[in-house]
């Protein structure tokens, strides 16, 4: 979504979402975007959102391994499963 304004936007949201205590009355409105943003971020490794993100360190990524064998974050390329 680009939107002209959007840092503005971002902390009006931020503004928002901190008097929010429930978002289940809200949530029928916003599903379809969130999951595609969510999707979005994944499928470009954090670059949707601003920078790529970091590759696991050796450490990180071997105790996952140890600990979370099926865990996408230990693959070459990690994909959203949310929904």
């Amino acid at each position: 979504m680009d939107i002209a304004g959007e840092a503005q936007l971002d902390r009006g949201i931020g503004r928002f979402a901190d008097g929010v205590s429930d978002y289940r009355p809200i949530w029928p409105v916003i599903e379809d975007d969130f999951y595609a943003e969510e999707k979005a971020q994944f499928a470009s490794e954090g670059a949707e959102g601003g920078e790529r993100w970091q590759e696991l360190s050796p450490n990180t990524r071997d105790g996952k391994r140890r600990t979370i064998p099926a865990s996408p974050s230990c693959s070459a390329r990690a994909t959203w499963s949310g929904r």
